[in-house]
């Protein structure tokens, strides 16, 4: 779902809050991953989708989506202590990573 286009916020989001997973592009061409628990009162409760679209624009996004939510919201690094190179760096609201056909990577050479 398109959250902000060539610097304006698009409107008529679905109302509910919820975890959230977004990416955006800023103006240099950097570019922003965003993901926010919630479903975990009083930890968090997430965010409406028009709440996730401002928060991108107040990083300085031009162009910004919103990704799958919901348990798929994991933000995951690699790390040497976990015993399958993973770990996860926030609480999603499954309780542990949800099985996805499919993700974004990151890579630093």
């Amino acid at each position: 779902e398109t959250l902000i286009v060539n610097g304006e916020i698009q409107g008529d989001f679905p109302a509910g809050a919820a975890p959230r997973t977004a990416a955006g592009v800023r103006e240099d061409g950097n570019v922003i991953f965003y993901v926010l628990d919630g479903r975990q009162s009083p930890y968090s409760y997430g965010a409406k989708i028009e709440t996730l679209a401002k928060r991108m624009k107040e990083l300085g996004c031009v162009d910004a989506i919103n990704l799958d939510g919901g348990g798929s919201s994991t933000f995951v690094l690699q790390s040497t202590s976990a015993s399958d190179g993973f770990a996860a760096k926030n609480s999603p609201s499954d309780k542990s990573p949800r099985a996805i056909p499919n993700g974004l990577a990151i890579v630093s050479k």
